[in-house]
Order: C-alpha cells, then sequence, then structure tokens
C-alpha cells in the first residue's frame, strides 16, 4: 500500500520536461527503442530499487544509530537518523521533497515487520507504476 501511495503522490506532484526523451527515443529504430525501454523499466523497477533500499534503508539509517549497522533493529532507529537517511535519499532525485517523503514512506514499510524485503517491494512498485505512468500516459518528465 505504501508504494502504490508514494507512486500517486510521485505522479500527481512530480512534473519536468520530459519532451526531449520521446524526440531522441523517436530517433532510434523500434528495435532499439523497445530494448532502451525494457532496460529502462527493468532496471528502475528491479535493481534501482534493489541497490537503494540496501544503501539507505540497510546501511546508511541503521549506521547512523550505530557503526554497527548490523545489529541495529529497525525499532532502535532515532528520529535524526530517519530523517537524515531519508534527506539524502530525496537528494538523488529530481525532486528532493518527494525523494524525503518516499525515503521515509519505504523506512515505514521496512519499520512496520524489520524486513528490507518489504521497503525493496514498496520501492520497485512505486517505481512501476511510475513507468506505467510514462509509457500509457506519455508522463515523460517522471523519467527525468
Amino acid at each position: 500500500m505504501l508504494g502504490a501511495g508514494v507512486c500517486a503522490v510521485w505522479i500527481a506532484w512530480v512534473g519536468g520536461d520530459g519532451s526531449a526523451l520521446p524526440d531522441a527515443l523517436a530517433r532510434l529504430s523500434p528495435a532499439e527503442r523497445w530494448t532502451w525501454i525494457a532496460i529502462r523499466v527493468a532496471g528502475s523497477s528491479l535493481v534501482i530499487p534493489l541497490v537503494e533500499e540496501l544503501a539507505f534503508r540497510g546501511f546508511l539509517l541503521p549506521w547512523l544509530v550505530s557503526p554497527e549497522f548490523e545489529r541495529v533493529s529497525p525499532h532502535k532507529w532515532t528520529w535524526l537518523a530517519l530523517i537524515l537517511s531519508s534527506l539524502a535519499f530525496g537528494s538523488l532525485h529530481q525532486s528532493w521533497l518527494m525523494g524525503t517523503i518516499a525515503g521515509l514512506a519505504f523506512a515505514a514499510a521496512r519499520l512496520h515487520r524489520g524486513q528490507l524485503g518489504d521497503a525493496v517491494l514498496a520501492h520497485a512498485l512505486c517505481n512501476a507504476g511510475i513507468s506505467a505512468a510514462v509509457l500509457l500516459r506519455g508522463r515523460w518528465g517522471l523519467w527525468g
């Protein structure tokens, strides 16, 4: 549910000028265009959620609580660690505020059952929904 909620807010809130991307894709052959799109969707829906969640909710957030981050239970997180790690996550995204909100939501997903996989799944579902908005609604600016 968190992934779908973040996705809906992201699509409603984040704009951006995506006009250059369809023009660039139009210059590719159909095979090149669909290959690029398939790699982009797979990367944003499978690879990026895993890598970012390992980095931010798997390492940085617990490390901000203790250098022995492997032993830090999500229930021992501090508000400062949660906010700093979410701000760091947000700084990597085109909309830093929306990225920060997403970081807080994905941390909540991990906190719920203490499983990093829950944050990865929420993040993956969010990114897959954003990809769907790009491809089905022409919201190219979401892939900024």
